[in-house]
């Protein structure tokens, strides 16, 4: 966390250390989600818990004073794996779409490009493995195939790639 504290997750539990104490741990300090947590993503100071249910975000400056307000709209993140901190938000694969959350809400990414089934069978969301570079979300469904998300550039939205492989591996 920006804030000098980590932050991690067993179950439904999120967890806080003590600031640039990472040994320190104190359970007043645990807060708990309806759901199972798949991962989390930070933006500023707020902790994105991405669940099998509602993603959650957790606010706070300190760990002592981190409240969790759950998303009125339910939206599982699909794999750990997908979920990329970027500057815009915490982006993440859902079922409907790419999901970004930041401090105005949660959106579909995704929505002017793809419908939800041409997003879950061309796209594999429970498969992607995805990395941030250069401000794109890049994402792998498959050793061969993927796509780059430009949150910036709205005329290049979603641009498939394949990666070419050789006999040698390379």
């Amino acid at each position: 966390h920006p804030n000098g504290f980590l932050v991690g997750f067993d179950g439904r539990d999120v967890y806080f250390s003590e600031s640039y104490r990472p040994h320190a741990w104190p359970p007043e300090y645990v807060l708990s989600t309806e759901y199972p947590i798949v991962g989390f993503g930070i933006y500023g100071t707020t902790v994105v818990v991405l669940t099998e249910g509602f993603p959650s975000r957790a606010t706070g400056v300190t760990p002592a004073s981190m409240a969790m307000k759950d998303s009125p709209v339910a939206e599982p993140c699909m794999t750990r794996h997908g979920i990329q901190s970027m500057p815009e938000g915490v982006y993440f694969p859902g079922a409907n779409g790419l999901m970004l959350i930041n401090a105005t809400g949660m959106v579909n990414a995704s929505a002017a490009q793809l419908t939800k089934d041409e997003w879950q069978l061309q796209y594999f969301p429970a498969n992607i493995d995805s990395a941030q570079w250069q401000g794109f979300y890049v994402a792998f469904t498959s050793q061969t195939e993927g796509f780059i998300f430009s949150p910036r550039e709205s005329m290049a939205g979603f641009t498939e790639m394949t990666r070419i492989w050789h006999q040698d591996g390379i």
